[in-house]
């Protein structure tokens, strides 16, 4: 392997992201697999041609470029099955989501720079919030690491890809409408990294860059799920990098913020919101405070016990998590109770068992939610929960 090239042999699988991240990554490795296999099956025609009258070796490449086609059905139809993620997509509006992510991330950076935000208010996307503001968030600390010391913007534009433009970046959505966001040093513009190349268009060169294999096949996953790529300039890394999704067609945009966006009667409301996951924190708590909500933060169950008890009367709804380390959701919620048997605790877990949720539902617990859920889902639970439905 040159020197060069992305040094995918040293890839450290060990530090593979949790299971829900699972899904990115085999995806990804699915999109990434599939690119070389098409490769395969087009440099068998070509030796088609090199190998007439060589009935032998003709026949052999035959079998190849068979083989490579068969297995390149098989991982688009591992791809599809990945694909059905798309079921917990929701609009989402990009501002609050950009706004958020750039709000933390101006707490890393170091005295005397900045980070501006410009993105069009009405911009609304198809998607699932945590694994974009967990990837964007992945990026911005990249960059942090690899270019400190600058002015940064996050910037978004619409734009209207051509068809070519569109097949040369292997994009699935068959509409020209898109919406390119970038995480940018201050003086380099968003459209800039469509004179660049996708990120596992970089496998394919001699680019190297500060990727693991493992981080480069869940962007591109991530991005493939959203019918998007993730971009980036292959002679200047240090420009920052871009992600580029289909927009929301308007019409449907206006649907999903009627859904997505309501609850202005949230006001005055507080909410406590007890999770370990920063992503967590950071969509959810967003998302709650555009809603009007009041937001409290506790990042484990003893925590929001300690919060509770010195809140009392001032706290509406617990969202709380059932998995979680130096206390359980469950230990928490039982600790609550005693504090105030009144208490409104909504759970939420991606993985426990049934048997577990309907224990603590039993004991008084007003719902749950499994992980992952839409935005719109939790809008409207909460509703439910706080007007006593």
């Amino acid at each position: 392997m040159d020197k060069n090239s992305p040094d995918l042999q040293a890839a450290d699988f060990s530090a593979l992201p949790s299971q829900d991240a699972l899904p990115q990554l085999l995806l990804g490795l699915c999109d990434y697999l599939g690119r070389r296999l098409g490769a395969v099956a087009n440099y068998q025609d070509l030796l088609a041609d090199e190998l007439e009258g060589k009935s032998g070796l003709a026949g052999y490449s035959a079998k190849s470029r068979d083989l490579s086609l068969e297995m390149h059905k098989a991982v688009q139809e591992v791809a599809a099955l990945l694909g059905d993620t798309r079921r917990i997509f929701e609009p989402l509006q990009l501002l609050p989501l950009l706004q958020g992510s750039a709000s933390k991330f101006r707490k890393v950076l170091p005295p005397g720079f900045s980070l501006q935000v410009q993105v069009p208010e009405e911009i609304q996307i198809l998607g699932e919030a945590f694994q974009l503001q967990g990837m964007w968030a992945e990026m911005w600390e990249l960059l942090q690491h690899e270019c400190p010391g600058d002015d940064w913007h996050i910037q978004a534009r619409k734009l209207e890809l051509t068809q070519q433009l569109r097949a040369g970046l292997n994009l699935r959505c068959p509409e020209g409408h898109y919406v390119l966001l970038g995480i940018l040093r201050a003086k380099v513009q968003v459209e800039q990294l469509l004179q660049g190349q996708t990120l596992l268009d970089c496998l394919d060169t001699k680019l190297q860059l500060p990727f693991s294999l493992p981080r480069v096949l869940r962007w591109a996953g991530v991005a493939a799920a959203h019918s998007g790529a993730v971009l980036l300039n292959q002679q200047d890394f240090a420009m920052g990098l871009g992600l580029l999704l289909p927009q929301l067609p308007e019409a449907q945009a206006g649907q999903g913020r009627a859904v997505a966006w309501d609850g202005a009667e949230a006001l005055g409301k507080t909410i406590l919101l007890v999770d370990d996951e920063d992503m967590i924190w950071d969509v959810i708590s967003a998302m709650l405070q555009e809603l009007g909500y009041q937001v409290l933060l506790a990042e484990n169950g003893q925590e929001a016990v300690e919060i509770y008890r010195r809140n009392p009367g001032q706290i509406d709804l617990v969202l709380l998590d059932m998995i979680m380390p130096t206390m359980s959701g469950a230990e928490a919620f039982f600790l609550l109770k005693t504090i105030d048997p009144g208490v409104k605790v909504l759970l939420s877990s991606g993985y426990v068992s049934e048997d577990e949720i309907q224990e603590v539902l039993n004991a008084g617990a007003v719902g749950f939610l499994r992980k992952p859920y839409r935005m719109a889902d939790l809008a409207r639970k909460i509703r439910s929960i706080l007007a006593g439905e």
